[in-house]
């Protein structure tokens, strides 16, 4: 299973075309779809950043996930949103995607937009683990063997 092709911006305004513009080998997004799901997606991030120390070529992302019907109000969604982040690194992880979801869903198998998905992906955007929800120290543990298996 592969993250499929989309284009995005992060809340710094530099365009990504997804999977190729990924910084990382592997690389972890935290993909979202409702606001309530921030804590799930903060718990990631908190996990992610450590392990990014640690692993040089680790990156990681947020996705905020929204239907393309949003486009219309796309810069007051953005601009409240970079409001929110004041760290310049933080925006520049976030990418903002605006898909048609169902299709979405169906490209990663992801089944539900209830909640967070964390993937990780290899350079070319292959899933090679992934979670959903909260990240918990059990997962926290998985990720990190996942990550120490795809650098080695």
């Amino acid at each position: 299973m592969r993250f499929p092709s989309v284009s995005g911006e992060n809340l710094e305004g530099v365009r990504f075309d997804l999977p190729t513009d990924f910084a990382g080998d592997p690389t972890l997004v935290v993909v979202s779809f409702q606001r309530w799901q921030q804590p799930a997606v903060e718990s990631w991030l908190a996990a992610a950043a450590p392990l990014a120390a640690r692993y040089p070529d680790f990156e990681y992302y947020e996705l905020p996930t929204l239907s393309r019907r949003h486009r219309v109000s796309k810069s007051r969604l953005t601009g409240g949103l970079s409001e929110e982040v004041p760290d310049a690194e933080r925006r520049a992880r976030t990418i903002r995607l605006y898909v048609d979801v169902a299709r979405f869903q169906r490209a990663l198998g992801i089944r539900s937009v209830d909640s967070a998905h964390a993937l990780l992906l290899d350079a070319d955007g292959t899933v090679r683990w992934r979670s959903r929800g909260p990240c918990t120290p059990e997962r926290a543990n998985e990720l990190r063997r996942a990550i120490r298996r795809a650098t080695a």
